[in-house]
């Protein structure tokens, strides 16, 4: 009987180690499932530091060079302020022109107007009548 029990204790204890040389394996094994994950976040990690750090220099130079792009913005604003009144005083200028001729054109209607019966020659001097506009403004 004791040799029975010493076969059955040596089977259990086989299978004790069989089980933890399992259990070992398994833990093995999920050890470098685990360091191959842990391995692929660190390389993924270190991509996107990299990648951080071209933007953060990217936005260094982009911080650098905002007064020089605000200026520009500031002298462009300021030039188009500049065009808008020249723009309008132009748009002035054709509005008084254009009262001119048709203050002059008025004139000269009634002149015709009141002359009805005056010769050839003297409506030939009011077509020819040389119109000046003073536009040094």
């Amino acid at each position: 009987d004791e040799g029975d029990e010493n076969g059955i204790d040596q089977i259990q204890g086989q299978g004790s180690s069989f089980a933890a040389m399992e259990q070992l394996s398994l833990g093995l094994k999920g050890a470098k499932v685990e360091l191959e994950a842990l391995r692929k976040q660190l390389t993924s990690s270190e991509e996107t530091r990299e990648s951080l750090l071209e933007e953060l220099g990217g936005a260094r130079q982009a911080v650098e060079k905002l007064p020089l792009f605000e200026q520009k913005v500031s002298d462009l604003t300021m030039e188009v302020k500049l065009k808008e009144m020249e723009i309008q005083g132009l748009q002035d200028d054709i509005v008084d022109v254009r009262f001119l001729y048709r203050t002059q054109l008025d004139v000269l209607l009634e002149e015709k107007a009141a002359t009805p019966s005056s010769s050839m020659h003297s409506e030939k001097d009011e077509q020819t009548e040389v119109v000046t506009v003073d536009d040094s403004n």
